[in-house]
């Protein structure tokens, strides 16, 4: 029996992450890779030798472009490290350290940008939402109104009034 409330706390959340149907797959395998690599260092006789993060900049510029072209697709995370050249583990590690985010957070940012640019635009909020990868409208609003303070219908206002 382990007494870790905290990995308790990160176990359950990849647990539901991985039982909702709507959540991205790149959130739900980086969940799951963080808490069993925890589990792995804080709870084994000998935690496992962890190649150090590097920058590895290369590799996660062809990432970032990657996921710049594919930003609409249910990405993974074997996918990504796999253009990387790297394992998932040491890729989520090193994609964190060089840019401040993991891979889905950054996706999620990258997504919400483009999301309003689109808009800017005068494209229709739903047709943004399934070009930009968002499950649906709803799910672009909450996210657009998490990163911007304002929800896309209320930016399409302001453009058409401009």
């Amino acid at each position: 029996m382990i007494d870790d409330p905290e990995l308790a706390g990160l176990l359950r959340h990849a647990h539901v992450l991985l039982g909702d149907g709507h959540a991205a797959r790149l959130a739900q395998e980086t969940a799951l890779l963080n808490v069993l690599a925890l589990l792995l260092a804080r709870h084994t006789y000998e935690p496992p030798a962890m190649a150090a993060a590097g920058a590895e900049p290369e590799a996660v510029r062809r990432v970032i472009d990657y996921l710049d072209a594919h930003c609409g697709e249910d990405l993974g995370i074997d996918t990504l490290a796999g253009v990387a050249c790297l394992s998932p583990y040491h890729f989520i590690r090193v994609f964190a350290r060089h840019t401040g985010l993991t891979p889905h957070a950054w996706l999620m940012q990258h997504r919400a940008r483009k999301a309003r640019q689109l808009l800017g635009q005068g494209v229709a909020i739903a047709d943004v939402a399934a070009q930009t990868g968002f499950a649906d409208q709803s799910h672009l609003t909450k996210t657009f109104k998490r990163f911007f303070g304002y929800t896309p219908g209320q930016l399409r206002n302001c453009v058409q009034d401009a």
